[in-house]
């Protein structure tokens, strides 16, 4: 086995379908494959970012993120085995992350109803809840709103905002930090109307009131059994 290929956590770098790709040539069919198996946890990819040679060799999307290997860079170390501290909880925060993650993504996928949080004129938070028209794992979600409306004026002003879920019979929260943009494309507007929607756009689709808003997560904290369990990047 040679030595580079073992990243800074230990593991065998040559058993990475990204390593395997992109020591195969690169094959584009293969890597728009894999990028599509992997988004949609903590991020997402595209075809063109499955090219690594190992951790210690190159840096990308997903070694970026890695606290491991950052940690090992610091301290100048081959691999976790050379350090004093080992074990750490940094090697058992990938797993937990994770965990945490797929806890989160299922909430969102089995929520109706979103509280989304935005700043009003005064400074002072609004709480709505909202019926989510659509998500991409816990990075985007999308909701409707008159464009007419306070709630509209308000995020066009401050788009920061946050999101909460809650499963009140098994005593999960998940609270997503980020910002919402106004979306006006009629493509999306298209896809995203519901039946029943006449009732707040009488015009229909193109009703000049009918806006989307588009919320793209920056971080997040889960909350399980009542307990805060994570916090974590997206």
């Amino acid at each position: 086995m040679e030595k580079q290929l073992i990243a800074y956590c230990g593991i065998d770098c040559s058993a990475c379908p990204a390593y395997q790709i992109t020591r195969a040539g690169g094959d584009l069919v293969a890597r728009r494959k894999l990028a599509q198996e992997w988004s949609g946890v903590q991020c997402q990819f595209d075809a063109e970012e499955i090219a690594c040679n190992g951790c210690m060799h190159s840096s990308w999307k997903m070694t970026e993120r890695c606290n491991i290997r950052k940690c090992a860079i610091e301290k100048e170390k081959k691999t976790c085995g050379h350090c004093a501290d080992y074990p750490c909880d940094k090697i058992h925060e990938p797993h937990e992350n994770l965990e945490a993650i797929q806890i989160a993504i299922n909430l969102v996928q089995n929520s109706k109803v979103a509280f989304l949080g935005s700043i009003g004129e005064d400074g002072y938070p609004n709480i709505k809840a909202m019926l989510e028209l659509g998500t991409n794992g816990l990075e985007t979600m999308y909701f409707s709103s008159n464009t007419s409306s306070q709630r509209v004026a308000d995020l066009r002003r401050n788009p920061k905002a946050c999101l909460y879920y809650v499963d009140k019979e098994n005593f999960i929260g998940l609270m997503l930090v980020g910002e919402i943009e106004i979306v006006n494309d009629q493509a999306i507007k298209d896809q995203l109307w519901r039946t029943g929607f006449e009732r707040y756009y009488p015009l229909g689709k193109t009703d000049p009131d009918y806006s989307i808003l588009k919320f793209t997560s920056k971080w997040g904290k889960l909350y399980n059994g009542g307990k805060y369990v994570k916090c974590f990047h997206i």
